[in-house]
């Protein structure tokens, strides 16, 4: 009996370092590549919504990795922008992120920064968050046609930032 509750406290104790691990990262590489605060809350909801905070790591409907599942151009585009030194093959990349979570979340708040820049004219972050699930070519072309944007996904982030807010995160 103590033994279970010896790995019971253990697993308890590991999720919790596991979790503060997670808000030291996201709050590090947030506020070195998202400029807006608003949007560094919202990264950290965009985590919880796309990898569960790390239990699904690979996407289901297109090829994206990692707890911030991230496509591999998507990666590139960032790392160009910011200068970041990345694996040069796709399989490396996708390796990377599904092996570190701190170069995923570095490349994902990395990329949710290059969109804020690219979308700098429009000045609203909740149009940020749409575009690191729809694509920023996406969201421009449905604003040039004066189309609504889907805010499904939006709502799940905002949902998600506050869920972790009230657990004591970012």
């Amino acid at each position: 009996m103590k033994t279970i509750i010896i790995l019971a406290l253990l697993l308890i104790l590991s999720s919790v370092c596991q979790a503060s691990e997670l808000e030291h990262l996201v709050n590090k590489y947030s506020k070195t590549y998202i400029k807006n605060k608003e949007g560094r809350k919202l990264f950290r909801g965009i985590i919880k919504v796309e990898s569960n905070d790390g239990k699904y790591i690979i996407g289901g409907l297109d090829p994206s990795f990692g707890i911030t599942q991230m496509k591999v151009s998507a990666v590139k585009d960032a790392a160009r922008y910011f200068k970041i030194d990345v694996p040069k093959s796709d399989d490396k990349i996708i390796w990377k992120l599904l092996k570190d979570n701190e170069f995923s979340i570095k490349l994902g708040a990395a990329y949710f920064g290059l969109l804020e820049r690219r979308l700098k004219n429009i000045n609203d972050i909740k149009i940020v968050v749409i575009a690191y699930n729809e694509g920023v070519k996406a969201v421009k072309e449905k604003l040039k046609n004066k189309e609504d944007l889907s805010e499904i996904y939006l709502t799940k982030v905002l949902n998600a930032t506050e869920e972790v807010k009230d657990k004591g995160g970012n």
